[in-house]
């Protein structure tokens, strides 16, 4: 059995999909775990500071706020910026797509190259709303929109992925 999809990559979807990547990784949760912490922390140091009757908000305050929105910015930024110098410099990130999924494994075409994964090297399959991810590597994957499988294919392809990839096959019903 073998699954043929075509697409285009629009920039927006791109970075939508390497938002969900970034989103996913083990070093993006950690930075926005800590932001969460240092906005805690902030909350409770200005709660004490007002309990004290200090009215000023302090310059350490402001830094913190600062920092912790600086913080925020770069993980939101990050995958844009990343996809937009790919996109440049790579002709392959922004044109026609065609991927096989077949018995064996995933198979890409783009223009200017191909590649090819077994299902044993694939790590995970993952199903977000708008795309199924292919994790070769904790934080690298290729993606396909979902919009590019047909509504009448996709339980099919959902079943024939969890067929070939077992319980690394995590999708949606």
């Amino acid at each position: 059995m073998s699954l043929t999809f075509e697409f285009d990559l629009t920039e927006r979807e791109h970075i939508r999909a390497a938002r969900i990547l970034s989103l996913r990784q083990p070093t993006t949760r950690r930075i926005l775990a800590f932001l969460a912490l240092c906005l805690l922390v902030l909350i409770a140091y200005h709660g004490v500071q007002s309990l004290r009757g200090y009215g000023a908000f302090p310059l350490m305050a402001l830094a913190g706020w600062a920092a912790i929105a600086l913080g925020l910015a770069v993980v939101y930024y990050a995958p844009s910026t990343t996809v937009r110098s790919l996109r440049k410099n790579n002709r392959a990130a922004a044109g026609l797509h065609v991927y096989d999924v077949t018995e064996r494994g995933l198979e890409m075409r783009a223009e200017g190259a191909s590649g090819a994964i077994e299902w044993p090297g694939i790590l995970e399959v993952y199903e977000s709303r708008d795309f199924l991810f292919f994790y070769f590597s904790s934080e690298w994957a290729h993606f396909l929109p979902k919009r590019a499988v047909a509504p009448a294919t996709l339980p099919m392809l959902r079943e024939s992925l969890r067929r070939w990839v077992g319980t690394r096959a995590h999708l949606r019903q």
